[in-house]
């Protein structure tokens, strides 16, 4: 199933556009059949509406729970992506139509099919105000070719030859063949660029509590306290638009009920991925408002080793067939989510012309996202 991308409180980070939200997590509970809860006609947003000034504090829950990490090498999941993004920054950018823009370089791209050239943005530097260089590029993105630092990202290197510093505000990457997703790749966290001095100085402590880390964006970490929240401070030092929020800090609320309840009473104010088995108290609620568009975010049944039935396609094909997806959709996603015929949600392409648009293949099923946000007073 599909879900719905959230969007970051107004003034939070333009950052934000890169989060990845699960499909799957506390907020795909199901109680009952859950049919009477189902909305009669979804209205789908692609942004939340602009902040009409400073606020200073915001406190935003993340129903998947704690992250694990803050290195932006390993933050895959949705509570890790949903701080991070607010943290660190890429070499290109993710814009809100999905089309790839300038980041931390003003231009990035091939000037043959096996050399590519980044242009950094000049003027940039890390919180504690040491200038982002071409050497602290050149060791973020060779973090990834390092089995022992465990890149979740590894993959997208898997062509690199080499990665080297060509310039005062250049670096040059050599690759064995030609790679055409590698520019679209690094405007998301594989091109994710941390103040090299700082990492090397915590070592292995680096993206935990303890160690924390430094990047350019337009938040800084002021403090991680395990089992409570994180808090964020904006980054006066900030290249880019102030964000209009001075302090945001991040509530680990995984229970569904628990996470309803500090929405409507205002304790929390707002999440992305709100709980669909609250979706209509929330609708109703007059503290806040729910909003819901489309997503990446995807659910979908498939073998787990290659052997026994499940790795015969004509038994995978049967399943499909028997699968009531508007059924699914209706009981356990209460009416958010529409069938899919890929594992890769439309709206992952929305920003290719239409010329290179994929072609569906199989039966899935997509979950609509939600995002709550508490009325302003």
């Amino acid at each position: 199933m599909r879900g719905t991308s959230g969007f970051a409180v107004a003034g939070c980070a333009a950052a934000a556009a890169a989060i990845i939200l699960s499909a799957c997590g506390g907020s795909g509970e199901s109680g009952g059949d859950g049919s009477g809860d189902a909305p009669a006609k979804l209205e789908l947003v692609d942004r939340l509406p602009a902040g009409r000034g400073h606020v200073e504090l915001v406190r935003w829950a993340l129903p998947a729970g704690e992250p694990t990490t803050l290195d932006p090498m390993k933050a895959g999941a949705s509570s890790e992506s949903t701080v991070v993004a607010n943290l660190c920054e890429h070499v290109l950018a993710v814009e809100p139509d999905f089309s790839v823009g300038p980041g931390l370089a003003t231009r990035a791209d091939w000037v043959d099919p096996r050399t590519f050239v980044i242009e950094l943005r000049r003027g940039v530097s890390f919180w504690d105000g040491a200038e982002m260089t071409a050497d602290d590029v050149v060791w973020s993105l060779r973090r990834n070719l390092d089995p022992r630092a465990q890149s979740i990202y590894s993959g997208v290197y898997a062509n690199v030859a080499s990665i080297e510093r060509s310039g005062p505000a250049q670096v040059t990457i050599r690759f064995r063949a030609p790679d055409a997703q590698f520019r679209n790749a690094i405007a998301g966290p594989a091109g994710t660029v941390v103040e090299r001095a700082y990492a090397e100085r915590a070592g292995r402590a680096f993206g935990t509590a303890a160690g924390g880390l430094s990047c350019t964006g337009p938040f800084k970490l002021v403090r991680w306290a395990p089992g409570e929240k994180i808090t964020l401070a904006a980054n006066d030092r900030y290249w880019g638009e102030a964000p209009q929020v001075g302090t945001l800090e991040f509530r680990f609320l995984t229970d569904s009920s628990t996470l309803t309840s500090a929405l409507v009473a205002g304790e929390v104010d707002g999440a992305f991925d709100a709980p669909v088995t609250s979706a209509a108290a929330l609708a109703r609620a007059t503290s806040g408002e729910l909003f819901v568009g489309p997503s990446t975010a995807s659910l979908s049944f498939g073998p787990t080793t290659p052997d026994g039935p499940a790795a015969d396609p004509k038994v995978r094909a049967a399943l499909d067939l028997a699968i009531d997806k508007q059924a699914l959709v209706r009981v356990v996603l209460r009416g958010y989510g529409e069938p899919l015929k890929t594992f890769t949600a439309p709206l992952a392409w929305s920003g290719l012309p239409r010329e290179r648009s994929t072609r569906p293949a199989t039966t899935r099923c997509r979950r609509r996202g939600t995002t709550w946000r508490r009325r302003s007073g």
